[in-house]
């Protein structure tokens, strides 16, 4: 989808739209959250935003028809006509439980850092 996006948005006066991260979870056997994890964005950059990197405040976010996606991008498919957002989106302290999959993808981004 974002290299879709890319191609989109890509010119001969600027060739290079935006930039971004990926890094690939695999699959979690954590009880909390016993699934396929995938890609995920940790960066995404544009000359006026500059580098916005996944952290412990905020996360890369992908909504699908205006949903939360479960699953990771490389996994992740709109219906036809279907909407794809990259939400830049504040960590909450007290996350819920929609939020588990965030939570074990942190985790496994600090035992690597």
């Amino acid at each position: 989808m974002l290299e879709y996006a890319f191609v989109i948005k890509q010119t001969s006066a600027d060739p290079d739209p935006f930039a971004f991260n990926l890094q690939y979870y695999g699959y979690s056997y954590s009880a909390q959250f016993p699934d396929y994890l995938g890609y995920e964005i940790e960066s995404f950059a544009t000359k006026s935003s500059g580098n916005l990197p996944n952290n412990k405040q905020f996360y890369w976010d992908l909504i699908i028809d205006g949903v939360p996606s479960s699953t990771g991008a490389d996994t992740s498919y709109p219906n036809p006509g279907g909407t794809v957002l990259w939400r830049y989106t504040p960590i909450q302290g007290a996350p819920a439980e929609s939020a588990k999959r965030l939570m074990l993808i942190q985790r496994r981004q600090n035992r690597t850092l």
